[in-house]
């Protein structure tokens, strides 16, 4: 289980509670894993919710990002950072059904989402909270 308390708190709001979304999706999948199994259903269920709703939380970051003016380069590159989750998703997607194992697709599934929203929060969405505070104080996009 994944949980947003701590190191992986954000000081903004919004992104929090998009962030709070993410853990509940991870966190019902290994629940139900861990109580019932899992299910071809259970896998792609979470994928496509997870593609849903990461398109629609990254595309307002992404928006948050340019209202508070931060520097296009780190929007860049966490957008690219955005549309790789949602590329990886995808093809977890398209291949499930191809899977045998799908107690190791599931894990692997777990591993991947806690992983990537460990390492986007900690590294890059803090960048961002960084920025945006800069900004905010009087630095322009260029020095925060």
């Amino acid at each position: 289980m994944i949980n947003q308390s701590g190191y992986l708190a954000t000081q903004i709001e919004v992104v929090g509670t998009q962030h709070k979304k993410l853990f509940k999706l991870v966190n019902e999948l290994t629940e139900s894993y861990h109580k019932n199994g899992t299910s071809e259903k259970l896998v792609d269920d979470t994928l496509r919710q997870l593609v849903t709703y990461a398109d629609k939380y990254f595309l307002e970051e992404e928006e948050l990002m340019l209202r508070s003016k931060i520097d296009p380069g780190h929007v860049n590159v966490h957008r690219m950072e955005h549309r790789s989750f949602i590329y990886d998703v995808n093809n977890m997607l398209t291949y499930s059904s191809n899977q045998e194992d799908l107690s190791a697709l599931t894990e692997k599934l777990v591993g991947f989402i806690t992983s990537w929203l460990t390492h986007h929060i900690l590294a890059t969405d803090r960048i961002m909270e960084e920025h945006i505070f800069a900004i905010q104080h009087g630095a322009s996009s260029e020095k925060a």
